[in-house]
């Protein structure tokens, strides 16, 4: 075994001869490292200038770029890079071509050296960080890039340098083809500065873009950079950082070389606004703005610079687009999906698929666009084709509209865009468009037509093109809420200047737009406040400068599904001028009178009108012709709009026109000019002629209603009111009503009456107006609470009746409350009343005053009983009166008076009178019994003044008076007592005292004396008593009976003062204290002495004839005839027995 090992042994060597090679490997090791340490820590403090070392790290630049490349460099100093290696810091680099051109300039370059070549003593770069970089790439037309460095000395011309795999295939490949190919070799080609080196960084760069014509079309300030090879898949990376104007943006890729002259990569960008990608390709002069950024990823195959195959997927994130055009309205893109492939054989990018959604919109195309082959009249042409697209509606009300088809033919001709057709269908409906957009042909203008037919309404606003017409296509789309277009024909035909001017909202030429359209069943908005037009029947023409819409038809629906017609509208513009456009509008509207009040009590007219009326009760009919023009740059507010309005309104009918009462029969002719307006008819109110005159001189501006009418005879018995006597004649009305008036509640309501032609009497107890004789009323009637009426301002002066206060009605009419602070039934009255409705049918009454005039009341009482039906429903009246001073007749009051009282309709119930005269108390008491009847007892110690207080008698004086009478319908019985009063002067008495002795003494049962002669100022008695009944203005008397010892009298008969008339026969016994005495006895009382109040001898008298002037007889025979014979002499043959032999004279009651 050891053998073997020895055998495979090698020969060691001598351990003398290795130790010092060990020993000089250490030394150089050692050696240098500390070289190198000691260059790093020379070097971390700043860069080291080491002479030669720029010239052979440019030779060696140079080298690896190719043969006859050139490298400058200046004022180079080695220092450590960003990964702590070597790097020589240059000042300036300038790299030329083999042909001289000047290729790249820096003005800050670090070279990154090759550390193990340096310890070879070799000079290798292995990275190049270009800083401050200034280049210029120049887009040819057929699609290849060349790069220049930017020279910015002065006379330097800019030369780029188009790479010589590009070069060979430029011209021959599609312009695509070309710019791809351009991108491949800038990233590949070892001829190429970037593609010689392992690694190459741009920093802070500098990029211009310039065209075959030298234009400058883009400047990017901003561009970093950074190309590197890698080894390991053989494939180079590259990623540019841009910095555009519109944000940065990437550009990137990985690329092969797959052998021969064949290349394979990824090619990708990200987030590129499409603002710099307009800048990138020429046409950044397009007015689109936009915040979209688009990133693609395309996979590319090409050879020898034409392109194989290339799939690309482009998308977009969420954004807008804006046309610079006034009128347009954002296009919103949520998401732009496209899958494209291009066909270098057919020069043709088709378009697999397009997928765009935003806004609710939802769209799939496909399609293709194609170069147009060399020599042909167009350069390109695009077609699109899609099915079961889905747009959003004109507005976020509208459901989506879905489109069965969608097709475009474009072609790229003359500069511009032709569209060759433009096609949508969905279900009937359908619409084209054809025209060209900014060709030599149109001026770079637009020329457009587009025809539809047989679509809703709602769907042809979503289709109509946001910028042609705006004003009128925004309008509708906010007001127009269906209906159907029939048909529309749109031509528009505008030069580039012209379409400028209407970009920047001037006037477009006549001939600029022509648009023909018919439109029925349409449901239209015209103002937000104003209820819907149904059914419309449209028709009109629309040119650049005019507007012609005629024959116009349509109903106003009301939101009660009331409806008027309007027939004969027409909307036309004449001319559209730069200051103005006036539109004149007329239409005839017609219909029932109840849906015009519906019209007129919607918000937009109601604060026109003030009109606060139910329409469900009116009736009648409408007819009225509107016409008005209107300012369109210049909308006035609706009250000042120069309406014009004609008409007439018929039939008019309205319920609770007042109170509880109808109009009828109404019939108005309607006229409003110049702001002003007003409406005059007549009709009938409770059958009852009444005429109106509205008045507002400006609409919306305050105004009144006057209202006429007469309340006759027949009127008031109608309604129940009081008629003849009591209220005679006819009596003017005028309400005058105010309209417009801003304010809660209804407006008031004035009421004026000429009281001139009515008569009265009985209304009030004694208070009588002559006819002719001057009187007026007049209140203010307005809103309460509780939908009360208050009259305000009351006024009443009627001949002798005055009245100021005021009322409160309810809603039945009913009286609920009056506070009259005046009152006068009389000249002289001083009252105050106040009426309190307490409940249900029953009021309470407050009269309180310093002076009352009782005369027209007593008078009353003494008049005939009033005429006429019972009320059914007679009201509850519970009255207080308190008065200082009550004034009757003959000079006499009653003072401190008071009265309660309780009265059912005309039937006082109970109630009590007091005062005075002078001293004498004065009561008055009524009583009602369980039976229903109620009676009146009167009880004074002044008899005398309270006759002449009622103007009864006027002669008596002093007397205790004890009265009593039914107070219940038709004849009142009663009777009276009197003691102790003295008879004063009355001619009467001493008539028929001179037929009995001259003189007599007569002693009374106290012991005293009386003298009794033939005539006497004053004649004391001692009672009077007698029996009544009244039956309205009549006294029927059966048995009354005066007395004092010396004489007596007894009467029967009758007084009628409504007639004036007066007949009593009566009984006058002298020595009344002992003639009496056989009228007591039984049977011969009555046969001697005629009567229990008569006597033996007595004389027959009869005062008959007016009241004013009776008739005294007197039969002296009847002294001769006792007791019951006495009435065969009786006085009623008139004067034939009158002793005197002359009538008497004037006797006063």
């Amino acid at each position: 075994m050891d053998q073997e090992t020895a055998k495979g042994s090698r020969p060691a060597r001598p351990a003398a001869r290795r130790r010092p090679l060990l020993w000089i490997a250490a030394a150089l090791v050692v050696g240098l490292t500390v070289a190198v340490g000691g260059v790093i820590g020379r070097l971390s403090m700043g860069p080291l200038r080491i002479d030669g070392m720029s010239e052979r790290v440019a030779s060696a630049i140079a080298g690896s770029i190719g043969p006859g490349w050139r490298v400058a460099l200046s004022d180079s100093a080695l220092e450590l890079d960003a990964e702590q290696s070597l790097a020589l810091r240059v000042a300036g680099l300038d790299i030329h071509n083999p042909e001289g051109a000047l290729v790249v300039r820096a003005p800050l370059a670090v070279v990154s050296l090759d550390t193990w070549s340096l310890l070879r003593l070799a000079v290798q770069p292995r990275a190049i960080e270009f800083r401050d970089l200034q280049m210029t790439a120049l887009v040819h037309r057929n699609g290849s890039i060349a790069f220049a460095a930017s020279d910015s000395s002065p006379g330097s011309a800019v030369v780029p340098h188009t790479l010589p795999s590009v070069d060979a295939a430029a011209g021959h490949v599609s312009p695509i083809s070309a710019s791809v190919a351009s991108i491949f070799g800038v990233v590949l080609d070892s001829a190429g500065v970037i593609g010689a080196l392992d690694r190459a960084r741009i920093t802070n760069g500098r990029l211009t873009l310039i065209d075959d014509d030298a234009r400058q079309r883009a400047v990017f300030e901003h561009v970093n950079g950074l190309f590197r090879r890698d080894a390991v898949r053989d494939a180079r990376v590259f990623e540019l950082r841009i910095d555009g104007p519109h944000g940065e943006w990437r550009f990137g890729g990985d690329l092969h070389e797959a052998g021969g002259t064949k290349r394979t990569g990824i090619i990708t960008l990200d987030d590129l606004p499409i603002s710099d990608l307009l800048l990138l390709s020429g046409q950044s002069k397009l007015p689109v703005d936009t915040d979209l950024k688009l990133s693609a990823k395309a996979d590319v195959a090409i050879d020898a610079g034409r392109i194989e195959t290339m799939t690309a997927e482009i998308r977009t994130g969420g954004g807008n687009v804006l046309i610079e055009e006034k009128d347009f309205n954002p296009v919103t893109i949520d998401s732009l999906a496209a899958a494209v492939s291009w066909d270098e054989a057919g020069r043709a990018m088709k378009l697999d698929a397009l997928d765009y959604r935003g806004a609710g919109n939802a769209v799939h195309l496909t399609g293709a666009w194609t170069a147009a082959p060399a020599g042909a009249d167009s350069a390109w042409t695009l077609e699109l084709a899609g099915k079961d697209a889905v747009l959003r509606g004109a507005n976020a009300a509208d459901k989506p509209v879905g489109l069965d088809t969608v097709s475009a033919h474009l072609t790229g001709k003359a500069g511009g865009i032709v569209i060759d057709d433009f096609s949508v269908r969905a279900g009937a409906a359908n619409g084209r468009i054809t025209g060209t957009i900014g060709t030599s042909a149109d001026d770079d203008g637009l020329t457009l037509h587009i025809a539809a037919g047989d679509t809703d309404g709602r769907m042809a606003l979503r289709l109509w093109p946001e910028h042609v017409a705006p004003p009128a296509r925004n309008y509708l789309v906010d007001n127009l809420r269906g209906g159907k277009v029939n048909a529309v024909d749109i031509t528009v035909d505008m030069s580039g200047s012209e379409l400028a001017a209407a970009t920047r909202g001037e006037p477009m030429p006549d001939n600029a737009v022509h648009i023909d359209f018919a439109v029925s069943d349409a449901t239209l908005i015209v103002v937000p406040d104003s209820p819907p037009l149904t059914r419309g029947r449209v028709t009109g023409t629309i040119t650049g400068q005019t507007t012609k819409i005629r024959n116009v038809t349509a109903d106003v629906r009301m939101a009660d599904n009331r409806t008027l017609s309007i027939s004969d509208g027409s909307f036309v513009i004449p001319k559209i001028t730069p200051d103005t456009v006036t539109a004149q509008i007329g239409l005839r509207l017609s219909g029932g009178a109840d849906a015009l009040v519906s019209l007129l009590q919607t918000n937009m007219f109601k604060t026109l009108t003030g009109l606060d009326l139910d329409p469900g009760t009116v009736k009648g009919a409408a007819d009225l012709r509107i016409d008005f023009p209107l300012n369109l740059k210049h909308i006035p507010d609706l009250p000042d709009l120069p309406v014009s309005i004609t008409g007439t309104l018929s039939d008019i009918a309205v319920d609770k026109v007042f109170g509880k009462e109808r109009l009828e029969s109404g019939r108005f002719a309607v006229l409003c000019e110049r702001g002003a307006f007003s409406l005059k008819g007549d009709g009938r109110v409770m059958g009852t002629p009444i005429t109106v005159d509205l008045r507002q001189p400006k609409a919306g501006a305050p105004g009144e209603v006057n209202i006429g009418l007469a309340i006759d005879d027949a009127l008031r018995a109608r309604k129940g009111l009081p008629v003849a006597p009591q209220i005679t004649g006819t009596i003017p009305v005028r309400l005058t009503l105010p309209i417009g008036r801003t304010g809660p509640g209804k407006p008031p309501i004035r009421v004026e009456a000429d009281l001139t032609r009515m008569g009265s009497d009985g209304l009030l107890p004694g208070v009588t107006k002559a006819v002719g004789k001057a009187g007026r009323a007049s209140f203010t009637v307005s809103e309460g609470a509780n939908g009360n009426q208050d009259l305000r301002d009351l006024v009443v002066d009627a001949g002798p009746l005055m009245a100021r206060g005021s009322a409160s009605l309810n809603g039945d009419g009913g009286l609920e409350r009056a506070d009259l602070t005046a009152l006068k039934l009389s000249p002289g009255d001083d009252m105050r009343v106040q009426v309190d409705r307490t409940g249900g049918n029953a009021y309470r009454v407050a009269v309180r005053g310093a002076v009352a005039d009782a005369r027209p009341f007593l008078r009353g009482l003494g008049g005939p009983d009033v005429k006429g039906t019972r009320d059914a429903n007679p009201k509850d009246v519970e009255a207080d009166l308190s008065l200082g001073i009550v004034s009757g007749f003959n000079g006499e009051s009653l003072t401190n008076a008071s009265a309660k009282l309780s009265l059912r309709g005309r039937d006082l119930r109970s109630g009590r009178v007091q005062g005075k005269f002078s001293s004498a108390p004065f009561s008055a008491q009524v009583t009602h019994t369980d039976r229903g009847a109620s009676s009146v007892t009167i009880e004074t110690l002044d008899a005398g003044s309270t006759l002449r207080f009622a103007d009864i008698y006027k002669r008596m004086y002093g007397g205790k008076l004890i009265m009593t009478s039914a107070l219940n319908d038709g004849p009142q019985p009663g009777s009276v007592q009197i003691r102790n009063f003295i008879l004063r002067n009355e001619p009467a008495l001493s008539s028929i005292m001179a037929q009995g002795p001259a003189t007599s003494e007569v002693v009374d049962s106290r012991g005293r004396k009386y003298v009794v002669q033939n005539a006497g100022n004053d004649v004391e008695f001692d009672r009077l008593r007698a029996i009544f009944t009244r039956t309205g203005s009549r006294i029927d008397i059966s048995d009354a009976a005066i007395s004092n010892p010396a004489m007596g009298f007894t009467m029967t008969g009758f007084l009628d003062t409504a007639k004036e008339r007066t007949d009593i026969n009566g009984t006058f016994v002298p020595l009344y204290g002992l003639n009496n005495v056989v009228s007591q006895l039984p049977i011969l009382g009555q046969l001697l002495g005629g009567g229990r109040n008569e006597g033996l001898f007595a004389l027959n008298f009869r005062v008959s004839g007016r009241l004013a002037k009776p008739d005294v007889s007197v039969n002296p025979l009847s002294a001769l005839a006792p007791g019951i014979l006495r009435k065969l002499f009786s006085a009623g043959g008139g004067n034939d027995g009158l002793a005197a032999g002359a009538p008497m004279s004037e006797t006063e009651r």
